[in-house]
């Protein structure tokens, strides 16, 4: 008879992936991880610059912007991150 006596990890338990480092591992994973985020965060307000460009001026109306300022908002660079959206990292 075979006995598991290796412990199981529940990943949906942590609400933070960095709980399961400690140590030397978790200084080295906890700044990728926010990397990552950070890419993600990007790519999201990338795809929504995009997304501004293709708005009517009918629809720009309805959102409070005129083509000049969607056009100069929609321009910005990919690293170009409004303060507003960055979340302050915890320690």
């Amino acid at each position: 008879m075979k006995i598991d006596i290796a412990p199981r990890l529940n990943m949906h338990a942590f609400s933070d992936p960095t709980e399961l480092c400690q140590g030397r591992l978790a200084s080295i994973v906890k700044p990728v991880l926010q990397w990552i985020s950070l890419q993600n965060l990007k790519t999201q307000i990338k795809n929504e610059r995009a997304a501004l460009r293709r708005l009517n001026d009918s629809q720009l109306r309805d959102i409070g912007l005129n083509r000049s300022e969607a056009m100069l908002e929609s321009n910005r660079g990919f690293s170009d991150i409004p303060l507003n959206r960055v979340k302050p990292s915890a320690g």
